[in-house]
């Protein structure tokens, strides 16, 4: 790294961004990025799988993490919190669980290193958010988070992706941003 790289960051508490980076932890992390002055940007990077040795896991998701932070500067990240409970696959394994817990870990180190603010938000508020409740059936959950996110002509391509857009629909909102406005835009001609 250059001298100028590491001299040009800015210091603990400042960013020189804007948006927001929202991200779904897990073997398939997705990501939400967004700026208030355009259309999000939704995406997915594959970690390697369960077979593979936790600490590769984790590096391949800091290196990645590190790119997008490094190169998007946002004004703040949100990741979604681990969660143990029930689900519609029934409970998570233990391996499964470190892993989140790991993933959440790294990303609360890495935005620390990189002086962006981090929150985890945990799935009962997110989906309070969308739906006005917090316990909906998964159903309902992902027929109106698909309505929310075609309101705004985004079309996420798979779950992962779609967390990630309820993440950062709930983080936008949390911080006094609608992303309402990129509708309205788009039903002009």
């Amino acid at each position: 790294m250059s001298e100028s790289a590491v001299t040009s960051k800015p210091e603990k508490g400042e960013t020189e961004g804007e948006g927001f980076l929202a991200l779904e932890l897990g073997g398939r992390c997705g990501f939400a990025l967004w700026r208030p002055d355009s259309s999000p940007l939704l995406g997915s990077n594959v970690l390697p799988g369960e077979a593979a040795d936790l600490g590769q896991a984790l590096a391949a998701f800091a290196d990645w993490l590190e790119l997008i932070i490094g190169t998007n500067r946002p004004l703040r990240v949100v990741y979604q919190a681990p969660w143990s409970g029930e689900g519609p696959g029934g409970r998570p394994s233990p391996e499964t669980l470190r892993r989140l817990i790991c993933l959440a870990g790294v990303a609360a180190l890495i935005c620390h290193r990189e002086a962006v603010p981090a929150s985890e938000a945990n799935v009962q508020a997110v989906r309070r958010h969308l739906l006005g409740h917090g316990r909906p059936p998964s159903k309902a959950a992902q027929a109106a988070l698909k309505a929310r996110a075609q309101s705004l002509g985004l079309d996420p391509r798979n779950a992962a992706e779609r967390d990630a857009f309820a993440l950062l629909d709930y983080a936008a909102a949390r911080h006094g941003f609608s992303l309402n406005a990129l509708a309205a835009g788009r039903a002009a001609p």
